[in-house]
């Protein structure tokens, strides 16, 4: 006969995060909680396995629309990242259902769409002058 023994929690840092499972996620979550409250998380893993599972990364994936320069691993650790951050921030009781509430996960999208186009193109304002300047070159070049 025989025995299979679990010698602890795993190590989730080890493996390549395209390899992540829902474990390996609520592990990183846990990490994460201490770092940003200072204190652990009272919840036991496995009801963090009711927010933080395969699905509701597929679903995070879905809603952001299958970009290929991120993983759907890496989006939802990110997504893990900003509320955490968005609670402590705004003082507000975090609750670890909101980690599978679509309509968070659309407001963590468009922050992130804000970020995306502040990097690639600056600001709005940047962006509607550099626009200008091409019209008026376009127009001279055109003579109109």
């Amino acid at each position: 006969m025989k025995f299979k023994i679990k010698k602890g929690l795993i190590k989730y840092k080890e493996f390549p995060i395209e390899e992540w499972t829902g474990e390996h996620l609520g592990l990183y979550f846990r990490d994460k909680f201490l770092k940003v409250y200072g204190f652990e998380s009272r919840r036991p893993l496995g009801q963090l396995k009711i927010y933080i599972n395969k699905k509701n990364v597929f679903v995070l994936s879905r809603l952001e629309g299958k970009s290929i320069n991120v993983h759907s691993n890496k989006l939802f650790c990110d997504f893990i990242d900003w509320i955490l951050e968005y609670k402590k921030r705004t003082g507000t009781i975090f609750r670890v259902w909101l980690l599978g509430k679509r309509e968070v996960m659309s407001d963590f999208l468009e922050a992130r769409a804000e970020e995306e186009a502040k990097k690639r193109f600056g600001s709005v304002e940047d962006l509607q002058e550099a626009h200008k300047n091409e019209l008026e070159k376009a127009k001279e070049h055109f003579g109109v």
